[in-house]
C-alpha cells in the first residue's frame, strides 16, 4: 500500500502525516495556495499599523493613498494586509533602500521605501502609527520597523534634498510664455494642487498641449506645468466605488531618483463624460508618445491562480518557473483538485 506525507492544518499551526495513498485529503486549490503561501512567507516577525501614501502596489486604484493597514515583515516579505483582495506582498529582496522624510504631522517622520516590481523601481511612503501601551506610554514603532528591515539588509538611503524636487507651479504671468503651444486634450478631472506629496486635491481644468500637460483651479492663484519629456509613464485604474471612478496615474522622476505619482480622477458629476473624458486624455497621450498601461495588479502571492480554461494543458514557458519553496519542502501541487 502506497504512503504519501500530507498536512492536515488546525488554525495557525500544522503537522505532517503518513497516510496510506487511498485516504489522501484532496486540497481545493484556495487552500493549497494559502499553505503553499504560509511555506513562502515564513514567521512574521514584526506587524505594524501604517498609513501608506505615492506608489505603493495598487496606489493607482486609491488615488495614492490608503486607509490604515496591518503591516508586517515575515522572514522574507514585506506584506500589507495580508491575505486580503486589498492587500500585497513584496520579497525583501525587491527593496532597495529606505530613509526618513518629514510627514504631514509635526514631528512625526514618515519612511520613504524604494522598491523594485515588474521591472521599474517605484517609491511609496509609509506612516507608521505610534502604539499605545497598556501604561499609556507611545512606543516608537517607526524606529522598530527601520531596524527590522535593516536587519533583512534594506541599506539607507541619502536623505532628500527639498531642491532635488521638481517645482511645477507657475504664477500665471509665468504660464503666459507657453500660451502658444497647440492644445491636444483639455477636459477636467480632480488633481493634485498642494499639500504633503500631492495629497490635496481639487476639480481643476486640466490641458495637455504637444509639449506639456497643465492643470489648474479656477480660483486658484497660478498653474502646475509638467513638461511632457518629464513624464515617465501614465497607468489607467479605476476606483473600487459603485461607480469604478476612472484615474489616470501620472508617473515622473524627481531630481533625487524617486518616482512621484501623480493621480488624475476623473469625477465629475455629469453621467458618462468621466469615461469619455479619460478615453481622450489617454488618447491625447499617447498621440504625444507618453505609453499608457493598466496599473498593475498588486502581487499578492496568497491567492491562488485562475483555474484554466483549455481543455488541455497549456505548455509553460520555460522561463516561468514556479517561485520557489523553501529548502526541503515537497511541492503541494500534487494535492491540489479542483472543486465545482
Amino acid at each position: 500500500m502506497a504512503l504519501s506525507v500530507t498536512r492536515q492544518t488546525h488554525g495557525a499551526t500544522g503537522r505532517w502525516w503518513l497516510v496510506p495513498e487511498g485516504n489522501r485529503p484532496a486540497l481545493t486549490v484556495d487552500a493549497a495556495a494559502a499553505m503553499r503561501w504560509a511555506l513562502l512567507r515564513g514567521q512574521e516577525q514584526a506587524h505594524f499599523t501604517a498609513e501608506l501614501f505615492g506608489g505603493f502596489p495598487g496606489a493607482a486604484h486609491l488615488a495614492g493613498r490608503s486607509g490604515k493597514v496591518r503591516l508586517s515583515i515575515s522572514d522574507r516579505y514585506l506584506i500589507a494586509n495580508d491575505g486580503a483582495s486589498d492587500g500585497f506582498a513584496l520579497p525583501l529582496a525587491s527593496l532597495r533602500g529606505m530613509s526618513l522624510v518629514p510627514s504631514h504631522v509635526a514631528g512625526e517622520p514618515a519612511v520613504r521605501l524604494r522598491y523594485y516590481l515588474d521591472g521599474t523601481e517605484r517609491t511609496m511612503i509609509l506612516c507608521i502609527h505610534h502604539r499605545r501601551t497598556r501604561t499609556l506610554r507611545r512606543e516608537r514603532q517607526i524606529e522598530q520597523f527601520i531596524n527590522a528591515l535593516a536587519r533583512h539588509g534594506v541599506p539607507g538611503l541619502a536623505p532628500v534634498d527639498p531642491e532635488q524636487r521638481l517645482r511645477l507651479a507657475l504664477t500665471w504671468e509665468e504660464a503666459r510664455a507657453y500660451a502658444g503651444e497647440t492644445i491636444v486634450w483639455n477636459g477636467e478631472a480632480s488633481a493634485p494642487v498642494g499639500g504633503w506629496l500631492g495629497q490635496d486635491r481639487a476639480p481643476c481644468r486640466a490641458w495637455l498641449t504637444t509639449k506639456a500637460l497643465y492643470w489648474g483651479t479656477p480660483t486658484g492663484h497660478g498653474i502646475n506645468r509638467l513638461a511632457l519629456e518629464e513624464i515617465e509613464a501614465a497607468l489607467t485604474a479605476a476606483m473600487p466605488d459603485r461607480d469604478l471612478t476612472p484615474v489616470v496615474v501620472i508617473a515622473i522622476r524627481d531630481l533625487a531618483g524617486d518616482r512621484l505619482e501623480l493621480p488624475f480622477v476623473f469625477d465629475q458629476p455629469a453621467a458618462g463624460i468621466n469615461q469619455r473624458d479619460r478615453g481622450a486624455f489617454t488618447i491625447g497621450l499617447r498621440s504625444q508618445g507618453i505609453d499608457v498601461t493598466a496599473a498593475p495588479p498588486r502581487p499578492r502571492p496568497w491567492s491562488a491562480p485562475p483555474s484554466p480554461t483549455p481543455t488541455r494543458p497549456a505548455e509553460r514557458p520555460a522561463n516561468d518557473a514556479p517561485a520557489p519553496l523553501p529548502p526541503g519542502v515537497k511541492d503541494l501541487s500534487e494535492l491540489v483538485v479542483s472543486v465545482p
